[in-house]
C-alpha cells in the first residue's frame, strides 16, 4: 500500500547509521586544507555528500573550474588523465554525474565491481541522480511507491541482493491458486529486478501476503459498499492498482480455502469457522466474480473495472467477499506461525471493533513481519531492503539491526542526493 509523508525540501545528511556504526573523528577539513582522497572519503562517511558539495563549492571559488563529468575526492577528472582505463575515460567524458571517494573506487565502479553507488535510471522520478549507500551491511530504503523505489535503485547499483515489500515471504506450495495469482501479478517485477530465473523467490520477500491482504481489504470494503467513490481507484490515484493486485491474489486464496475445506470434510477432519466462511462465500460468489476477477489485467486499476455497468453489479458479491476475507485474516492474525508468541498475544489484545481499529492491528501485523524479514536479511548479509517509508519509521523506533544504514528516499536523503548531483552538473561542461 502507499506510504506517504510530508516532504521537507531542505537538504539533509545522506545516511543515518545506527549509533554503534557512526564514524567519530576530530579531523576538520576546510576549503583551504589539502584535499586528500582519504580525508574527503572520511568527510563523506561522517557528514554525507552534501558536506562534500559545500566544500567543493568553497574550493571552486578559489581556483579555476576544470570542466569534466567525473569527480574524485571533490576534484573533477579529465578524460585524458594518465592511468584511466577505457571505461573510466568514458565515464569522465560523458554527461552523467558520478562522484567518487578515490580513484580506486572510480576504477571499481567503472569495472562493475561495486554495489553501493550509481545513477538512477530514466524511469525513476529522479533520473540521472547519483546515489551512494553504505558499502557494507544492509541498506534500508524507505520509499514512496510512486516515486524513487528499490526497483530503480537495484539496477543503478547493480545488485541482486535485496528483499522488497511487494515480494512475499510465504511458502505457498499448499495454496496453488494463490501462488499462481501472486506469480502472475509479479512476473514483470521479478524480471525488472533480474531475478526471474531464481528457483526460490521467497529469498527476496520482505513481508507476508496475509497481513497485506488484510490491510488492503480493509481499504477495499468501503468501495464495495458504495461508501467511497470508485474514482479513488482509478489511474492518478495510487491505491486502485495494489487493491486490484491483492484482490486477485486473495481470490486465489479463497479458491484454495474451498478446496481445503472440501478435502477436510471428506477426511472427516474439523474445519475452522473462518475458513468455512471463506469457502462458503467463494462458492456463493464464484459465478458472479470468478471471470471478472481473473480477467483483470496485471497492474490495472480496479476503479476502471468496477465503475462500469457490469462492474457495479459485482459490488454486492465483492462486499461479501471482503467481509469473509477480513474474518479469515482476523482469525489468522492471532495464530500466525511466522510471529512469536508475544507478538501474537499483542495482536490479540488490540481492539478490532471498528475499521480504524482493524487497520491499526493489520498495520502492526505487517510491521512485525517486516521486522522479522529485515533482521533475517541483515544476518544473512543481504545488501538492500526496500519498503514504504512508514514501515522504515517503525523499524527505526523499534531499533535497527546491527550494521545497517537507513535512507529516506521520499525526502531528506533523496533531496541530498539530488542536490549533490545538480551542483556537480551545474559546475561542469563537456570536455
Amino acid at each position: 500500500m502507499s506510504e506517504r509523508t510530508a516532504a521537507s525540501r531542505a537538504p539533509r545528511l545522506a545516511s543515518h547509521r545506527s549509533a554503534s556504526e557512526r564514524e567519530r573523528s576530530d579531523d576538520v577539513i576546510d576549503a583551504s586544507s589539502e584535499l586528500s582522497t582519504d580525508r574527503v572519503a572520511a568527510l563523506q562517511r561522517r557528514a554525507g555528500n552534501h558536506a562534500v558539495t559545500q566544500l567543493m563549492a568553497a574550493r571552486q571559488s578559489q581556483a579555476p573550474t576544470i570542466q569534466r563529468w567525473a569527480w574524485v575526492s571533490a576534484a573533477q577528472v579529465q578524460p585524458n588523465e594518465p592511468g584511466l582505463d577505457p571505461a573510466m575515460k568514458t565515464f569522465a567524458a560523458d554527461k552523467v554525474v558520478r562522484d567518487y571517494g578515490s580513484m580506486g573506487e572510480f576504477k571499481d565502479h567503472a569495472a562493475g565491481k561495486t554495489d553501493y553507488l550509481g545513477t538512477l535510471p530514466a524511469a525513476s522520478a529522479s533520473p540521472g541522480t547519483w546515489v551512494r549507500f553504505a558499502p557494507s551491511g544492509i541498506n534500508l530504503l524507505g520509499e514512496d511507491h510512486t516515486k524513487v523505489t528499490l526497483e530503480h535503485v537495484v539496477p543503478a547499483v547493480r545488485t541482486t541482493s535485496f528483499i522488497y515489500e511487494p515480494f512475499a515471504t510465504d511458502d505457498l506450495s499448499a495454496s496453488p491458486a494463490m501462488k499462481s495469482a501472486y506469480e502472475t501479478e509479479n512476473a514483470d517485477r521479478f524480471k525488472a529486478f533480474g531475478v526471474q530465473g531464481a528457483a526460490d523467490k521467497r529469498q527476496f520477500g520482505a513481508e507476508s501476503l496475509f497481513p497485506k491482504i488484510a490491510f488492503g481489504f480493509n481499504l477495499l470494503l468501503p468501495y464495495a459498499t458504495g461508501a467511497s467513490s470508485l474514482d479513488d481507484l482509478k489511474p492518478g490515484q495510487y491505491v486502485g492498482q495494489p487493491l486490484q493486485r491483492y484482490l486477485k491474489i486473495a481470490w486465489g486464496f479463497a479458491a484454495d480455502a474451498a478446496d481445503q475445506v472440501a478435502a477436510a470434510k471428506q477426511a472427516k477432519k474439523p474445519v475452522p469457522a473462518d475458513l468455512q466462511g471463506l469457502a462458503t462465500t467463494h462458492q456463493a460468489t464464484k459465478g458472479d466474480l470468478d471471470a471478472f476477477i481473473t480477467g483483470l489485467p496485471v497492474d490495472g486499476y480496479l476503479g476502471d473495472a468496477l465503475d462500469t455497468v457490469n462492474g457495479k453489479k459485482k459490488l454486492p458479491s465483492l462486499e461479501k467477499l471482503c467481509r469473509a476475507v477480513l474474518a479469515a485474516m482476523l482469525a489468522r492474525m492471532t495464530s500466525d506461525a511466522g510471529l512469536s508468541a508475544p507478538e501474537r498475544q499483542a495482536l490479540g489484545g488490540m481492539p478490532k471493533g471498528s475499521s480504524a481499529d482493524q487497520m491499526a492491528a493489520f498495520g502492526k501485523w505487517r510491521n512485525f513481519h517486516f521486522s522479522h524479514a529485515v533482521r533475517d536479511a541483515a544476518a544473512k548479509g543481504v545488501r538492500y531492503a526496500g519498503m514504504g517509508l512508514e514501515h522504515l519509521k517503525y523499524l527505526r523506533a523499534e531499533g535497527l539491526p546491527p550494521k545497517s544504514a537507513d535512507y529516506d528516499m521520499v525526502a531528506k536523503n533523496l533531496i541530498d542526493f539530488e542536490t549533490l548531483t545538480k551542483n556537480l552538473a551545474a559546475s561542469a561542461k563537456s570536455p
